[in-house]
Parts: C-alpha cells; sequence; structure tokens
C-alpha cells in the first residue's frame, strides 16, 4: 500500500493493492463459511464497490520472503491481514489417524463445489461453536443424521443462540456434557466408503480405518463408533450392524 496523505486530508493520492493467494476475496468468508449461510456474490459486489474507488486487487499470488522485501522497497505502509488459516491441535490422542481432520478443511472442499454424499451415515461434529454448527448442517444439507457432541452445558456452547437454533430446527441431535478423551481404531469393523476423508490433512485416503471417538460423560465413559472424524469439527459416524 502506498499513501501519500499530506496532513491525512488529501485521501484521493492514496494507492491501495491487496494481494491474495486465492483465487477470490474474502478469506475465510469465502472459503470457511457455507454458502448456504453467505451469499458469495455479496463479496463479488464488495470487490466490484472496492475497485470503483481505486482499489486494486492481484489475486492468485502467494507473497514470499522475497516478494515481501520487494514490497516493503515499493511503498509506505504494509498491512499484513493473514487471517487464521491454519486449524489447531486441541491435544486429543488420535486426532492424527487416517480419517481424521479438521472442519475448515473440510469447508473448504464444500465451498470450492465438492459434493460427497453422506446419505446412510451418521454424522458426530464435536464442539460447540460458529464452526461446529456450520459442520453441522452442511452434513444435514448432504443427507447424513446429525449429532452435536460438546464438553459443557448447553448454556456454555460458544455458537450464536440463532446458530444453535437453526440447528436444532434442522433436526441436529445435541450430546451435551461430553468431553473428548480420545480417538482409537476400531477393532473388527468395516472399512468405510471409497470418498472417506483422509488424515488432518485434507488428503483423501481410500484406506482409512474406522475409528472409535471416547467420550467421558455424566453417565460415564461412552464410546461412539465412527467412520471418520473432524476436529470441530465432522465425525461421520458408522453405521451400527444390527
Amino acid at each position: 500500500m502506498s499513501a501519500n496523505f499530506q496532513d491525512g486530508k488529501n485521501f484521493s493520492e492514496t494507492s491501495v493493492t491487496i494481494y491474495d493467494r486465492s483465487k477470490k476475496i474474502g478469506g475465510l468468508l469465502q472459503t470457511g463459511v457455507p454458502n448456504f449461510k453467505l451469499d458469495k456474490t455479496l463479496l463479488a459486489r464488495r470487490q466490484t464497490l472496492l475497485e470503483q474507488v481505486g482499489i486494486r486487487f492481484t489475486l492468485r499470488l502467494s507473497v514470499d520472503d522475497v516478494m515481501l522485501s520487494r514490497l516493503l522497497e515499493q511503498n509506505d505502509a504494509i498491512f499484513l491481514g493473514l487471517g487464521a488459516q491454519t486449524p489447531r491441535s486441541i491435544g486429543l490422542p488420535g486426532e492424527i489417524l487416517s480419517g481424521v481432520e479438521q472442519a475448515l478443511g473440510w469447508l473448504k472442499r464444500i465451498n470450492a463445489g465438492e459434493r460427497e454424499s453422506l446419505a446412510g451415515q451418521r454424522v458426530l461434529v464435536i464442539g460447540g461453536g460458529d464452526t461446529a454448527m456450520d459442520c453441522a448442517r452442511a452434513a444435514l444439507r448432504l443427507g447424513a443424521e446429525v449429532s452435536i457432541a460438546y464438553r459443557g452445558p448447553e448454556e456454555c456452547l460458544r455458537a450464536s443462540p440463532k446458530e444453535i437454533t437453526l440447528a436444532q430446527e434442522e433436526r441436529a441431535r445435541f450430546l451435551l456434557e461430553h468431553q473428548p478423551r480420545q480417538i482409537t481404531r476400531s477393532v473388527g469393523a468395516a472399512p468405510p466408503p471409497r470418498n472417506s476423508l483422509g488424515p488432518a490433512t485434507g488428503n483423501r485416503r481410500e484406506d482409512a480405518a474406522p475409528t472409535t471417538v471416547e467420550f467421558e460423560t455424566p453417565e460415564g465413559i461412552q464410546k461412539i463408533k465412527s467412520g471418520r472424524v473432524a476436529i470441530t469439527r465432522l465425525v461421520p459416524i458408522w453405521p451400527s450392524t444390527p
């Protein structure tokens, strides 16, 4: 960004360029928020409005150390708005097993147009924030039966009341006071479907083994068999055998 303010008044001479490695603007609004929750044409309209006032966009360009040094020489000021693109580990034993992934990677693929079918599967979402509600509602739209497991009582859910109500209205089941303890490989379980998701990196693996998620609840330890797991969090649960 290059600026010539002249006592902070002459903004007409300010030159602003925004660089983004993605092909569309918006960051997590574009990639992490489901389309049913945010109409992405609004982001395109915002880009048009910004371009009309003189802001330039350079997309599909990653700024590395070399380019950053060059930009520092060419501009008067630089703002780094990098966002929170890297999922955080919650330290849950087994979270790096094949078939386990972070919710953000899954939502990114859904927003990019990937439409895997979850018909006939039960899905367990681990978490209580807005991202957990997004995963649950997205899985419902893909045909799954969805449960949301949260470690605390209902009044402590971190999601907004509106998002909680929408998830309830769409028939997501809430499992409250379910503290996850570990994820392990199921013994003697059938293999997951060929389109199953891979590890937390978002890679696909056709040999990802079914897993069991163990929870601590007021009634004691409960174990739930799952086909795959995402931390905050998507867990398609393997249909139980008769």
